[in-house]
């Protein structure tokens, strides 16, 4: 009998957590259709590849479609670089759509963070709810969770984050986040050990982004205390 692989023995060790969050939060349900946002980066490739490997197994009998929303009028896009993620999902015969993002013309350029997530997310939700996918999994982990919660409490002066499900227009799409249990660096090891497609071009302005300054204050708390990120975001579930 062949070894197992380092990607599928690291594979399986990161679905232990993503079971429990799938679990614990009712995410999927048997005859599911799940579109995945997949912008290309370690932790979206990751979650298709998680709930891909997944439900060869799972009680819950689902299907999985591959969207990646990028913006045609971005003068840094890369067509190559795309090409590249499209090959591997045809080589893992995952069916996947190409969604081009809505952005008005006057646009400022480059987009911040927080119109650039808005025009993503719009076009995630429109392109999963013409092909019939009622839920949308986004790649969101347990360092996002902790950094939204940062970024919150300071911009807005109240604890609230992401959720592992929140459903959207009176439940027409519900979003999943498989990942929310997931600490970033579980994705980086498992991203070492798997044959994945090399990641997107660097956003131009990541150094500016509010979530990079949250990621920096989290380290710090991280230092004084170990288990800063698992009590932040364990204060955010208990949240009403």
């Amino acid at each position: 009998m062949n070894e197992p692989s380092p990607c599928h023995r690291r594979t399986h060790f990161v679905l232990k957590r993503v079971n429990k969050t799938i679990r614990e939060h009712g995410l999927i349900a048997d005859g599911d259709r799940i579109a995945v946002g997949v912008s290309g980066g370690k932790d979206s490739v990751a979650l298709l590849h998680l709930l891909d490997v997944r439900r060869a197994w799972s009680r819950e009998k689902y299907h999985v479609l591959a969207l990646h929303a990028f913006d045609p009028a971005n003068p840094a896009d890369d067509p190559t670089w795309r090409a590249a993620l499209v090959a591997w999902f045809r080589a893992r015969d995952i069916e996947y759509a190409l969604v081009p993002m809505d952005v008005p013309a006057d646009e400022p350029r480059p987009m911040n963070c927080f119109r650039c997530a808005r025009h993503r997310r719009k076009a995630l939700f429109f392109a999963a709810d013409a092909r019939g996918y009622a839920k949308l999994a986004l790649a969101h982990h347990a360092d996002d969770v902790a950094e939204t919660i940062l970024m919150n409490l300071a911009g807005q002066g109240h604890v609230s984050s992401i959720q592992p499900r929140t459903e959207l227009f009176d439940g027409r799409i519900t979003i999943i986040r498989p990942l929310f249990y997931v600490p970033e660096r579980e994705l980086v090891r498992l991203a070492a050990r798997c044959d994945w497609p090399p990641p997107p071009p660097p956003c131009p302005r990541a150094a500016d982004a509010g979530r990079a300054h949250a990621r920096t204050a989290l380290e710090a708390l991280r230092r004084i205390n170990p288990q800063a990120r698992i009590n932040l975001y364990r204060a955010t579930l208990r949240q009403p």
